[in-house]
């Protein structure tokens, strides 16, 4: 009975008819170019991506601490305040605090590095090696 209906145009120039269906198991005959690599289609990894811009971010932290404390806009807190959050916060400014410390040092070092006087001595003591 389909065979009698299978000529029949609708218009588009298309084989409606015959094409198969939605949930067919045969493939549908289709105009994309389907000769693309297979490599193509693999998931590219960010996992270095993703670690350097955590650990710029946890540096940008590090160091903006370290330059609050170096400028004496924080500083510990000899004391806690009495309540549940105020003692809290208070936990937790003592801990950036310390923080900030370490990357005080930090900065003193590496500017130390850079400084002008730090080449100066490198020059001497390359000269006087020679």
């Amino acid at each position: 009975m389909i065979n009698s209906v299978r000529n029949v145009s609708f218009g588009t120039g298309a084989d409606i008819i015959g094409q198969p269906g939605k949930y067919s198991s045969q493939p549908a005959a289709s105009s994309v170019d389907m000769s693309m690599p297979a490599d193509t289609f693999e998931k590219k990894s960010h996992t270095g991506r993703n670690l350097l811009i955590t650990g710029l971010v946890l540096l940008g932290g590090f160091l903006g601490l370290g330059f609050a404390v170096k400028k004496g806009k924080l500083a510990k807190l000899e004391e806690l305040p009495e309540g549940f959050f105020k003692k809290n916060w208070a936990r937790v400014k003592n801990f950036a605090a310390t923080i900030g410390e370490y990357g005080e040092k930090a900065i003193d070092k590496v500017g130390k590095l850079f400084s002008k006087k730090s080449a100066e001595k490198t020059a001497e003591a390359a000269e006087n090696a020679a």
